[in-house]
């Protein structure tokens, strides 16, 4: 065999037994089709000692460097659906692109710039260019972990959310595509109908990996938001660089993110925004202030809309839903605590078998490394389903955990604090 096959082959095993070893994966799969082919694929295909590709990169905030994680300038498209460059009626102006901390005005798209756009080919040379309003190029993104960018406006004298989006690194979005075109599971992966519509397209036109990247390089006014107002939630959050856009379209195949989805898109038709900046204030009403560098100022955080009735009912519906459709649930399989043969005949069981023949794979346990300074490690369980998040002075997704106390009687006191503001 050759040896570039030997490497994918390699790769893709390594892909899947990751994906087998967490519950979200373990669900991807199972959406994408995947389920049945994976542990008879990770059991015989070989894993090199050091594989190459997307899953060799360095976990966010390691690797042999102690600089930040490496950026790379990333183009985005936008449908933001009819022009809004002009402020009469209440419009949108200064659209500004906030991205890793970089703001970027958004270019309006012009004759030339979209033939430019199609002349790169694949899903340009496809789907409707004139759905597609504005552009950024050289978007200072990570390409080792996901993170969310922000579409801000100004309607009138308020600035407003226009679009959120969670951008997830090209090189992981297609080895997962890859992946699932593999096992025939590409229609999984191509998000809601209304928003293939409103590109002008259909599932059996994006066919290939590389139209997957793509389409997940669009920041609309439905899905965008929509997906990344569930996905802000702690129990969906990730920053893991193979789990974001595992989670991302999760949460774009789950009909009530789908149907919040609409009801920004209607409100957006409308002039009404999902979302405006404030300032944000203390319990007694008073402008909250923040200190940098001994200098106090106040600050701004979001507030979502709470007047439309049907936006607030959809996103209610939206987040709930969203939680399970990125967990372990029913249509996955009941969990199976004694022998198949102890049940009564006739119990209907439905749960994840190994194939006949598969030696389950050991996976050898390395016990975390001693804290810096002789350090206390913790583990917090957090969340819908119980899953470990590694406790250490700083931030994971915005919530803050501090060790507060020293080692005592088997225990260790930690104070934790959310720290969503902008």
């Amino acid at each position: 065999m050759h040896e570039d096959r030997l490497n994918q082959d390699s790769e893709r095993a390594s892909l899947l037994q990751h994906l087998l070893e967490t519950p979200i994966g373990r669900r991807w799969l199972f959406k994408a089709g995947l389920s049945s082919a994976a542990a008879v694929a990770v059991a015989n295909v070989p894993v090199w000692s050091t594989p190459t590709g997307v899953l060799a990169q360095a976990a966010p905030g390691t690797g042999t460097g102690t600089g930040p994680s490496p950026s790379r300038g990333v183009s985005l498209q936008f449908a933001l659906g009819t022009p809004t460059s002009s402020a009469s009626g209440g419009g949108l102006s200064d659209l500004t692109l906030i991205a890793n901390g970089a703001r970027l005005p958004l270019v309006a798209h012009t004759t030339d710039s979209r033939a430019a756009l199609k002349a790169q080919g694949g899903l340009w040379n496809v789907l409707d260019l004139q759905a597609l309003t504005h552009y950024v190029t050289d978007a200072p993104l990570p390409s080792d972990r996901c993170m969310v960018v922000s579409v801000q406006g100004t309607r009138g004298t308020s600035q407003v959310l226009v679009s959120q989006h969670i951008y997830t690194p090209p090189a992981n979005r297609r080895a997962l595509a890859q992946l699932a075109a593999s096992g025939g599971g590409l229609k999984h992966l191509v998000g809601s109908p209304q928003r293939l519509r409103a590109l002008g397209l259909t599932a059996e036109q994006v066919s290939s990996a590389e139209h997957v990247v793509q389409l997940d390089d669009i920041v609309d006014t439905a899905q965008s938001p929509s997906v990344a107002l569930v996905f802000h939630h702690p129990n969906v959050s990730t920053v893991d660089a193979t789990a974001g856009p595992i989670t991302t379209q999760l949460l774009g195949q789950t009909p009530e993110v789908q149907t919040l989805g609409t009801a920004i898109n209607s409100m957006r038709q409308q002039g009404q925004d999902y979302a405006t900046y404030v300032t944000a204030t203390n319990d007694d009403g008073s402008p909250a202030q923040i200190s940098i560098n001994g200098v106090s100022s106040t600050f701004t955080t979001i507030q979502l809309n709470q007047t439309n009735t049907g936006f607030t009912s959809a996103l209610k519906s939206g987040v709930t839903a969203g939680l399970k459709g990125v967990r372990n649930s029913g249509d996955l399989g009941q969990v199976i605590d004694q022998p198949l043969a102890a049940y009564p005949t006739g119990t209907p069981v439905k749960t994840w078998v190994q194939s006949q023949g598969v030696t389950p794979r050991t996976k050898p346990y390395t016990p975390p490394a001693t804290a810096a300074g002789g350090g206390i490690q913790a583990n917090l369980k957090v969340g819908y389903e119980p899953f470990q998040v590694p406790v250490s002075n700083g931030l994971v997704f915005g919530t803050g955990t501090q060790i507060t106390s020293g080692y005592n009687n088997a225990q260790v006191q930690l104070r934790i604090y959310n720290n969503w503001v902008r």
